[in-house]
């Protein structure tokens, strides 16, 4: 019961995600273009994964516990 109702929260707060992903690009398309804004948007994109991905592979080794 549980993985189910975070399966809905995660699915609502993609859903609220989206839409202010759409909302704010807005500015910056009719600015520079859709082509920028879509680089730019995936280069933050990037380094914000890059920069969170280090915690969530410690805890995945911690949780099959290889170390």
């Amino acid at each position: 019961m549980v993985d189910v109702s975070l399966a809905i929260v995660f699915g609502l707060a993609a859903m609220v995600a989206y839409g202010l992903s759409i909302a704010i690009s807005q500015a910056p398309v009719k600015s520079i273009g859709p082509i920028k804004t879509t680089f730019f948007r995936n280069i933050f994109a990037s380094v914000l994964l890059l920069a969170v991905l280090p915690f969530f592979i410690t805890a995945s080794f911690k949780a099959i516990k290889l170390f």
